[in-house]
């Protein structure tokens, strides 16, 4: 994957956000490889929601006592790495927060009439936080994801055999959901290499033979239509691929917080090939000016430029007309991110 990264376009390639993240990605894999990867404390497979933590506390210092947030961070440094030890939340279980925000999205998917007790996550590459409830397993993560594709399928309608495309797809836990719910539906997978060995081998652990893996789904050819031997599959895919499907139609295609980790120009070429496929929705959620660091330098990770929400509509063109948004329900998170969705051509 990464000797193939090396050859393709400049566009499709990480931009200098991931290039940082890069840096520490191989490294990790080549020592640790993916056991155990989803508890993995201080790993940098978080930076893409790949891992499963319980939630923990942390150890503040008093503002006014002098280099107070450099004492706190080595006091949390420490007890990170202390096995055996943890900060818990003072009169709480540990798995309070997967129980409780269960009944949340369970309502949400009772009030659209879909199945939850379906889409639950797996023990595959053994998450820390991993509840059972209902027969299934659950993780905060896992039902995150959950919540934001309720919230957008009050707005989009998908059919049973729906096309489906995501662009910086990360662990696949949003593809992994719907693949649960509609079996019929063709889920196409696009991101960057080593994120996308990840998904590749977390997703092929779950689903077997409907994933259709790196290697096979190179082979394919679209022109202009999902092969007949990829319909009703999990196509796996490097990012330089899109373009040889570009002509494929699409339902709804999705991207969860990776645009804002681009650059400008590359958000452009990407929305410009989904435009060409005539999606009919699309579903973007970003920060609405970026998760820009400010001061970024090449190589030192951050985007070189912000990539404000508003560049989504003006490379979208008039085919696209803003259908709906509205904050992003990230539960305890301040609602600073927002859903962005785009109504298409009707076919």
């Amino acid at each position: 994957m990464m000797a193939d990264l090396d050859r393709c376009d400049k566009l499709d390639r990480p931009t200098n956000y991931w290039e940082h993240y890069q840096r520490h990605f191989m490294p990790e894999l080549k020592r640790f490889g993916l056991r155990d990867f989803r508890r993995r404390p201080r790993s940098v497979l978080t930076a893409f929601g790949a891992t499963d933590l319980q939630p923990r506390g942390t150890i503040e210092v008093t503002p006014n006592i002098p280099g107070s947030s450099r004492v706190a961070s080595a006091l949390n440094r420490l007890v990170a790495a202390v096995p055996g030890i943890s900060l818990g939340v003072w009169g709480s279980a540990p798995d309070w927060h997967t129980k409780y925000f269960y009944h949340q999205v369970k309502h949400k998917f009772d009030t659209l009439g879909l199945p939850l007790t379906r889409c639950g996550t797996t023990p595959h590459g053994n998450p820390e936080d991993l509840v059972e409830i209902d027969g299934a397993y659950w993780s905060l993560a896992h039902l995150q994801y959950c919540s934001m594709l309720a919230d957008a399928l009050r707005h989009v309608p998908v059919p049973d055999d729906a096309v489906i495309c995501e662009l910086g797809a990360g662990l696949g836990r949003n593809l992994e959901v719907l693949a649960h719910l509609f079996p019929r539906a063709t889920l196409l997978l696009f991101d960057i290499p080593p994120q996308l060995y990840v998904a590749n081998q977390y997703l092929s652990s779950v689903f077997g033979e409907r994933v259709v893996t790196y290697d096979d789904g190179l082979k394919l050819t679209p022109a202009g239509a999902v092969p007949a031997c990829a319909r009703g599959r999990i196509v796996m895919s490097p990012s330089w691929r899109l373009p040889d499907w570009a002509d494929v139609p699409v339902n709804l295609f999705w991207n969860s917080a990776s645009f804002q980790e681009m650059e400008p120009d590359v958000v452009r070429n990407y929305l410009g090939l989904v435009a060409r496929s005539r999606a009919q929705w699309i579903y973007i959620n970003a920060l609405p000016g970026g998760n820009y660091w400010g001061g970024a330098r090449s190589g030192g990770g951050g985007t070189l430029k912000p990539v404000l929400d508003r560049y989504y509509a003006d490379a979208l063109g008039k085919m696209y007309e803003l259908h709906v948004s509205y904050p992003t329900d990230y539960f305890l998170r301040d609602r600073d991110y927002m859903s962005y969705i785009y109504r298409g051509p009707t076919p």
